[in-house]
């Protein structure tokens, strides 16, 4: 199972080669985690760009707060085209 780390730089590289995944969404989301890979991240969604923060540096519009335990038995999820939260990150 990749690490909490790992899987953000699976979101933000798949977001960086195709900004299309988050076509028509202009959002922060960021996760707040906690227990043993605690930390913050974000990702960072604009017309032409997206992209993964590690820490909180830019207002949310949506705030995910759980375990890094749980973060990463959801399959370490994303951001998903059709506007939803969720779409496993390396499954693309």
């Amino acid at each position: 199972m990749p690490s909490v780390k790992e899987v953000f730089q699976m979101i933000d590289q798949q977001l960086k080669e195709d900004i299309s995944r988050a076509e028509g969404i202009v959002a922060v989301y960021q996760f707040n985690l906690s227990g043993d890979e605690a930390g913050v991240y974000q990702v960072v969604l604009r017309p032409d760009a997206g992209f993964v923060i590690e820490g909180e540096q830019e207002p949310s519009d949506c705030t995910l707060s759980m375990d890094s335990e749980d973060f990463k038995k959801n399959g370490g999820r994303g951001i998903e085209r059709n506007g939803g939260v969720y779409e496993r990150a390396a499954s693309h």
